[in-house]
């Protein structure tokens, strides 16, 4: 499989079950905000029972006949109540009941209907405990924070996955070039024993050093085969990552392109406050650590409320009529605690101690923040300058290793120079390959970090999941 590091992250974003998990965990925290969210709808309960009960009276006088009486009883009720964002609560009752009854026995059958509704309507309004907007849309506005967060953990997750796959990817990347390289170099000490042995078959040179190629090409096998195991340590652990089949022999065929670039540290840090998911759970644990120190202090106050309540029913049968009933009532409820708990001042000390933890969490995460995005810019400008550096000791190497087979053809140098001096350039090649790879990685690190990874790659970064519609 031919594979290029774009093809490579679009196969993590559809296969790697990490963030399939994730937008899995995004369907249930949608749901579970839906619900805390519907608090000021409207909720309505719907009851009813209906039932027959029939009794048997046998008397012990044989002459008379048995007595029955059948009840057919049915009951429907409905309940609405509604919070609103004062605190209050409105509810509403409806209830009929209908009976039937029937009484047999030996004389006659009688027969009796009757009915009953009645309806109930009441207000309850906290005026000190629980009263106001401000404590009442607290959950939804905690609701709301912690969404964000479920928001952020999920392009963390994108972000991460993506960084691990491109580390991986150039990681293989790297250890191919090595393998080309390492086999060069094997290739060019074979081709130097052959011209070793033409020198020692004319005598130009002695059979003694013909030892030097030979030792040296034992080694440059060893190191190619080291090679060939880490290309596939490689090659495996991106199979992992892209959760592919463990069989798939994948080869990396990006060209590496180094650029420079020159990252703004105003820009930078910029983004990063902006963007970075513990940067931004920091404010909104700060606001969940306000939002809790006024749920503490209303906490503190007398339970205060305001209660109401309207009756009416009307009752109606066969022999009778009842006129209806309506009654009205409305009172304050108040309780004071006294002695004896003292849950209340454990809670606002908490809320207290938590709000100034998190307001010293969110300082100290800006200055690490501040410290990281300067030391990754240096490591980028660094590496930049470790590119260059390296790939002049490479051209110098090759100059070198040039130079030195002319003057062993002439047999102005030895054998054991030129080996050096080909070491040397194997050295200088790995070299310059690390340094390019670390240089892209750099990159790649700085964009992690202020979390314009997504952006970089040209993903788009969305809150649902083709997954989502199978729940």
């Amino acid at each position: 499989v031919y594979m290029t590091l774009n093809e490579a992250v679009q196969i993590a974003i559809r296969n790697n079950r990490q963030i399939q998990s994730a937008y899995m965990d995004r369907t249930l925290q949608k749901f579970s905000f839906k619900v805390i969210t519907n608090k000021f709808s409207p909720v309505i309960r719907l009851q009813g029972n209906t039932g027959l009960q029939s009794d048997t009276l046998t008397p012990r006088d044989e002459r008379q006949k048995d007595q029955t009486s059948d009840n057919f009883q049915t009951d429907i009720s409905a309940n609405v109540s509604k919070m609103i964002p004062t605190g209050g609560t409105l509810s509403y009752q409806f209830a009929r009941s209908e009976s039937d009854s029937r009484t047999n026995d030996s004389r006659h059958i009688n027969k009796d209907n009757s009915s009953r509704n009645s309806m109930s309507l009441g207000f309850r309004q906290p005026l000190l405990k629980g009263a106001g907007t401000a404590v009442t849309m607290a959950p939804i506005q905690a609701a709301k924070r912690n969404e964000i967060r479920n928001r952020l953990y999920l392009k963390s997750t994108l972000i991460n996955t993506v960084t691990e796959v491109i580390l991986a990817y150039r990681n293989l990347l790297q250890i191919s070039k090595q393998v080309d390289i390492n086999k060069t170099s094997l290739n060019r000490a074979k081709e130097l024993l052959a011209v070793n042995e033409l020198l020692i078959e004319t005598g130009r040179m002695p059979s003694m050093e013909i030892v030097q190629t030979e030792s040296d090409i034992a080694n440059r096998e060893f190191s190619y085969q080291q090679t060939l195991n880490s290309y596939d340590n490689a090659r495996l652990n991106l199979i992992k990552l892209l959760d592919v089949n463990k069989d798939s022999d994948i080869i990396a065929v990006d060209k590496i392109v180094i650029e420079t670039i020159e990252p703004d540290l105003q820009k930078c840090l910029d983004m990063a406050y902006a963007r970075r998911s513990d940067y931004i759970s920091a404010k909104l644990s700060l606001e969940d650590a306000k939002s809790n120190l006024i749920l503490a202090k209303n906490n503190m106050l007398w339970d205060l409320a305001l209660d109401s309540q309207y009756r009416f029913m009307d009752a109606y049968d066969k022999l009778s009529w009842n006129p209806d009933q309506q009654s009205f009532q409305v009172g304050l409820e108040l309780t004071i605690p006294i002695y004896g708990d003292l849950s209340r001042e454990e809670s606002s000390l908490n809320a207290k101690i938590a709000f100034k933890k998190a307001d010293l969490n969110l300082q100290e995460l800006s200055n690490n923040v501040e410290i990281e995005v300067f030391d990754a810019i240096r490591n980028v400008k660094m590496r930049n300058i470790q590119v260059k550096l390296a790939e002049k000791a490479r051209e110098l190497s090759e100059k070198k290793v040039t130079i030195e087979q002319l003057k062993l053809n002439l047999g102005r140098s030895t054998n054991f120079q030129l080996v050096s001096f080909q070491n040397d350039l194997v050295s200088a090649q790995n070299n310059e390959l690390e340094a390019q790879i670390s240089y892209l990685n750099a990159l790649t690190g700085l964009d992690q970090l202020i979390g314009t990874t997504l952006d970089t790659w040209g993903i788009e970064f969305k809150d649902e999941h083709k997954l989502e519609s199978e729940y």
